[in-house]
């Protein structure tokens, strides 16, 4: 059964991809307003066409240092530390 934050990141960003690099509640460092940032994986967005352009895999991240609606990173933008 999912939570209702689950819930509300499934109908934001769709259901959870059946394989990802980075899985939810990874800690992960990444490159996000010009600077190296921080933060937990809350959820996954698989890769889907939208407008008729394919559009990679997005990590949801809730940032450390910065409160609000979650970064939405690319893989390429995860730091491998």
């Amino acid at each position: 059964m999912q939570s209702s934050k689950e819930a509300q990141f499934a109908a934001l960003f769709g259901p959870l991809p059946a394989y990802s690099e980075y899985k939810r509640g990874e800690h992960v460092s990444y490159r996000a307003y010009g600077r190296k940032q921080s933060g937990i994986i809350v959820w996954v967005a698989a890769p889907q066409r939208i407008a008729g352009k394919q559009e990679p895999a997005m990590y949801i991240i809730e940032n450390e240092a910065i409160a609000g609606f979650p970064d939405m990173v690319a893989q390429s933008d995860i730091i491998v530390e």
